[in-house]
């Protein structure tokens, strides 16, 4: 019996072995079905997503176009370059996780927005800020700007639309590569008067410098980019001067003969303008005219006094590095 019991025992022992080898072979064939449906998913873009393009378990196609396993279209466009796409058209060639109707999030998915290009010229600059409409004859009453409609061409219009800030792309002589720059033309600018100077395209094709006054933005109904400059032109220098000998050039004002009390008047176009001008006071002559102690608060501006003024540009004005400026 004791044979009998023994035999039996290592039977049992047997069988229970072969059966526990068969479970192993069914749980090793189900884990290799997991692993191909696992890589098949990542490579359809999953959580580790390789950069060659392969099938999904699912029948996802690989970069380019295909068809899915539940029968939508998946677009090669979206797909990243040798990526795979999965069967419910996850894509991406970075770490993108596959999600039902999703693109992935690398690389295959949608571009993002550019990010926005500078403008390149005047006439690509948008307006901006609040205008506000004036009547001409509001734009006549001071005594600067009266003369405004013969500078517009004629006095057939009602109204404008006037700015404080005109936007310029800034171009330099010296080569130096354009900017965007704001020309100011208000009363109150942080508490004080702000026009500012600028060197232009005049008419006849060569140039000239000036103040800008009112900044329009239509006349009438009819839009429009301008300003309106306060004219200036070039004048003799003074013997031996040490701002001429380093290019500062000297201005006065462009005043008619009779009975013109202020500037002469030009409406230039905002693409017309080079770009902003630093222009000083010639202290000097003011010192020689008016003396030492001659302030704004004892002081009456005239015509005369607008006739002899006498102004310097300035060349030393870092609009630019001065390793663009050479000889500065």
């Amino acid at each position: 019996m004791r044979c009998d019991e023994a035999l039996s025992s290592v039977l049992d022992v047997m069988h229970a072995a072969d059966q526990q080898t068969s479970e192993e072979d069914v749980g090793d064939e189900e884990d290799d079905a997991d692993g191909e449906r696992e890589q098949g998913d990542q490579c359809a873009g999953g959580d580790d997503l390789g950069s060659g393009g392969g099938a999904g378990a699912d029948g996802g196609a690989g970069a380019g176009s295909g068809e899915a396993a539940d029968g939508r279209a998946v677009d090669g466009g979206q797909l990243g370059s040798g990526t795979g796409a999965g069967a419910h058209a996850g894509a991406g060639s970075g770490s993108g996780k596959r999600s039902s109707g999703r693109k992935g999030a690398g690389n295959g998915g949608e571009p993002g927005a550019e990010a926005a290009t500078p403008p390149s010229r005047t006439a690509d600059i948008s307006f901006t800020g609040r205008g506000k409409r004036m009547s001409a004859s509001e734009l006549r009453s001071t005594p600067a700007p009266a003369k405004i409609g013969a500078a517009l061409g004629g006095e057939n219009f009602t109204w404008v639309t006037r700015h404080t800030t005109a936007r310029i792309v800034a171009r330099f002589e010296w080569g130096a590569p354009p900017v965007l720059q704001h020309l100011r033309a208000t009363s109150s600018f942080h508490g004080k008067p702000s026009y500012s100077f600028v060197r232009y395209e005049t008419a006849s094709g060569g140039v000239g410098c000036g103040r800008v006054r009112p900044v329009l933005r239509s006349i009438g109904r009819q839009p429009r980019s301008c300003v309106v400059l306060q004219r200036m032109q070039p004048v003799e220098p003074r013997d031996g001067c040490v701002l001429t000998r380093f290019r500062c050039v000297r201005l006065a004002w462009v005043i008619g003969v009779g009975n013109d009390s202020y500037p002469a008047l030009e409406v230039v176009d905002a693409a017309r303008i080079y770009r902003a001008e630093d222009i000083q006071v010639d202290w000097i002559d003011l010192g020689d005219r008016l003396g030492l102690f001659a302030t704004p608060q004892n002081q009456s501006v005239t015509a005369d006094e607008r006739r002899a003024s006498r102004y310097f540009t300035n060349p030393f004005y870092p609009w630019t590095s001065r390793a663009l400026r050479p000889g500065l």
